[in-house]
């Protein structure tokens, strides 16, 4: 099974973003690891495994990317935004 383990840097976050991909062709799935889960949960928790013998015939490829909470982005849920960060690019 062909796996690529990709990143990309963010000038939005100012950090490196990861990606896995899973796959060589077919239709493209993204999957997204659950609450402070890593881009490895899919992988980790057999998903991949359950799903392999349509990765390798081509059929599905799955990625699975960094999971950025707001949190870790710098922003809380309900609060105002501080007159700085107001006109900030969304994410």
């Amino acid at each position: 099974m062909n796996i690529e383990h990709l990143s990309h840097w963010s000038g939005q976050l100012n950090r490196e973003m990861y990606l896995n991909r899973y796959g060589h062709a077919g239709i493209p799935v993204v999957v997204f690891a659950s609450s402070g889960g890593s881009h490895n949960e899919y992988y980790d928790f057999g998903m991949i495994d359950a799903c392999a013998q349509f990765i390798e015939e081509g059929r599905v490829q799955f990625f699975s990317p960094f999971q950025v909470s707001i949190v870790k982005a710098g922003f809380v849920i309900g609060k105002k935004p501080s007159r700085s960060c107001r006109n900030a690019p969304c994410l």
